[in-house]
């Protein structure tokens, strides 16, 4: 049902950010500690 659709948008919605978070924040410290 929608609930399932809903629980996979989710789920890789939250993947997607956590993907650009890991992805922005290397950079970032890269540049703090350098």
């Amino acid at each position: 049902g929608p609930e399932i659709l809903q629980e996979k948008i989710r789920r890789e919605a939250s993947q997607w950010q956590w993907k650009m978070l890991r992805m922005y924040a290397k950079p970032t410290i890269a540049m703090v500690n350098g």
